[in-house]
């Protein structure tokens, strides 16, 4: 038993599924299947897992002539270590062309956070520790806009900022050019 989800680039948790049974492929395609449909499937990079080198062939094994068969999978670059050359090369997301930098291991700050509960979701029972676990990624969401919100509001400031010192600048520049040309 245990909790399987996705999150985006960002680190929002947009889909989210309690496994019943061991952990297996069948929990990641639902939520895949699931998240999918809502997602712009052209402005989706890389679908990354750290066990994408054999979800791939399960993954396009299922859906060979599907909508959703030109997804690109990758593997984190803290992941992708313990794996084997060939699938270093093959779905490090440092290789992989359009994924610049990204990290691809946000999931591992949502299970941190969830990890620090333990002690109390593990005595609880599946339908309580779901209600719970889904109140801590709500609250994780809240924190996380209101910090992206505060950090949008700095950078606005700072942009106005900026475009003032350009107009001043431009001003002088005027200025200068007038003169030069009399």
């Amino acid at each position: 038993m245990g909790i399987g989800a996705l999150v985006c680039r960002h680190g929002f948790v947009t889909a989210m599924c309690s496994m019943q049974t061991d952990e297996n492929f069948l929990y990641f395609e639902l939520l895949l299947e699931h998240a999918l449909p809502k997602i712009q499937v052209p402005s989706l990079k890389a679908v990354f897992m750290d066990v994408a080198c054999k979800f791939e062939g399960f993954w396009r094994g299922r859906h060979g002539q599907g909508p959703f068969t030109n997804l690109t999978f990758a593997i984190g670059p803290w992941h992708i270590r313990p794996h084997k050359p060939e699938c270093n090369i093959r779905y490090n997301s440092r290789y992989i062309g359009g994924l610049g930098l990204t990290y691809g291991d946000l999931i591992e700050h949502l299970w941190a956070d969830i990890r620090r509960h333990w002690f109390i979701t593990a005595y609880m029972s599946p339908a309580a520790r779901q209600d719970f676990i889904t109140q801590l990624v709500r609250f994780r969401h809240r924190k996380k806009e209101e910090g992206l919100a505060r950090q949008l509001g700095k950078w606005a400031q700072t942009a106005i900022k900026q475009k003032e010192t350009i107009i001043k600048r431009y001003d002088r520049t005027k200025v200068l050019c007038m003169l030069v040309d009399t």
